[in-house]
């Protein structure tokens, strides 16, 4: 038969339909090999060990309807296995999970995240097959990876009420169909790649709380048009933009003190940078931060001329077909004779 039933009751024996086992916490071999297709969770059962259903390929369905007492699934319990439904969801015992359980489980395409956890594990549903992810308001951090590479998602959103302040490396990296996102502003770290290569990803609005653009961050969104960078960052990581090739404007905002190398590289479309304090730059690498072509605009607010912006921000940004400095008696490079030069105090404009 086809189906295993683990019932982690006090008794075991072998029938045509179903196979009885005498541990809670079972760690034996599989019945049934590879045929695998359905587990059902009794009540006695309170621990699944470390990659105990793992590689079980024609495992489909598995069900903790009565698993009342469960209180912990083994890291990489049912990786790799071709699981497509978790019927009905995880008991409220469930307190602990390891490391990528459902890793891998490519036709998997609903999920469920347990009241017990405040803490989605590292790989969770790394490389499973969801349409579309919800992340509670319960859950404060999601771990490394956890959603990292659905093929398939389409929409993420947070829980009205969202408490989620961290969201960890690559946690929903190469979501090659995911559009748009909407962040709650409870969130105060983002951290390396958790939304690189996200192929589709056209606007994002970074929650108010974060202070530091992280490495990789949107490394290889390809149609990203837009970000807004809060007021309180004060470092743009490496690789940050690098290839973002439908951004077309940013803002550095006055908070800004450091810039990696190659954040915004091979933004081939990239024609205006505006600094708001251009003065406050203290770490650049002086090339391949910034575009190779030709800027079409490049804005310093706060500042009168080329003699207030550090030397080593001027060395990194190639060449700008039109220079304007906004500040108290500054003036717009280049202008000819006879032509409308703007001058300003950040207060008004005159002629």
């Amino acid at each position: 038969d086809t189906t295993f039933y683990y019932e982690g009751t006090s008794s075991g024996s072998f029938t045509s339909n179903s196979v009885l086992i005498q541990e809670s916490t079972w760690t034996g071999t599989l019945p049934g090999g590879t045929n695998l297709t359905r587990v059902d969770f009794g009540s006695a059962v309170t621990e699944l060990a470390s990659e105990a259903f793992a590689n079980t390929n024609y495992l489909t369905e598995i069900s903790f309807e009565n698993a009342t007492a469960l209180t912990e699934l083994g890291s990489a319990a049912f990786e790799y296995s071709g699981l497509e439904t978790i019927n009905p969801p995880f008991p409220a015992s469930l307190t602990v999970f390891g490391g990528n359980v459902f890793k891998d489980c490519n036709n998997l395409t609903n999920y469920y995240i347990p009241a017990g956890i405040s803490a989605i594990p590292s790989g969770l549903y790394k490389g499973c097959g969801l349409l579309s992810v919800t992340i509670p308001n319960w859950i404060t951090s999601i771990g490394t990876y956890a959603f990292d590479n659905l093929n398939n998602l389409t929409e993420l959103t947070f829980a009205s009420g969202s408490t989620l302040k961290t969201i960890d490396d690559f946690a929903f990296g190469s979501a090659y169909l995911l559009e748009t996102v909407t962040l709650p502003n409870s969130i105060t770290a983002m951290n390396e790649g958790c939304f690189g290569s996200c192929y589709k990803l056209t606007t994002l609005v970074l929650p108010p709380q974060i202070t530091k653009i992280s490495n990789f961050l949107f490394n290889s969104c390809d149609v990203l048009e837009s970000v807004v960078i809060p007021p309180g960052v004060t470092e743009i990581g490496v690789w940050a933009f690098q290839s973002c090739f439908a951004l077309t404007s940013i803002t550095i905002p006055s908070s800004v003190a450091t810039i990696g190398a190659l954040a915004f590289s091979n933004t081939t479309s990239l024609n205006e940078i505006i600094f708001d304090d251009a003065g406050a730059i203290t770490s650049v690498p002086t090339s391949g931060v910034f575009p190779t072509h030709t800027i079409a605009q490049l804005t310093y607010h706060n500042a009168t001329d080329a003699s207030d912006i550090p030397q080593i921000l001027k060395d990194s940004i190639s060449a700008a077909t039109t220079t304007t400095y906004s500040g108290a008696g500054a003036i717009t490079y280049p202008f000819v004779e006879g032509e409308n030069v703007t001058i300003t105090d950040g207060g008004g404009t005159g002629v």
